[in-house]
């Protein structure tokens, strides 16, 4: 800012004239539709899920470029995710 010196003093004028007022007590997001299969949660960890296992097998991929790419969605798949956290 030093070829616009004035440049901080003008914001800081420009603050003082302006109000704002929010409402913190409630809060303000946006509607998502969902599936209708889905409730808001369960698409969240549908979704979370299968970011997840994607980020997971490539990073697999990247680690064991010649091992067996289909043995990570087995693990999922017979429900042994648990034992690998």
């Amino acid at each position: 800012f030093s070829e616009y010196p004035h440049a901080i003093e003008n914001t800081f004028k420009i603050t003082e004239s302006c109000e704002l007022d929010l409402d913190n007590s409630k809060f303000f997001l946006p509607l998502f539709n969902t599936p209708a299969e889905h409730s808001l949660d369960s698409w969240l960890r549908h979704e979370a899920h299968l970011g997840l296992e994607k980020r997971l097998s490539l990073l697999y991929q990247l680690y064991h470029p010649d091992s067996d790419q289909e043995e990570f969605p087995n693990l999922t798949v017979k429900g042994w995710s648990l034992n690998w956290m």
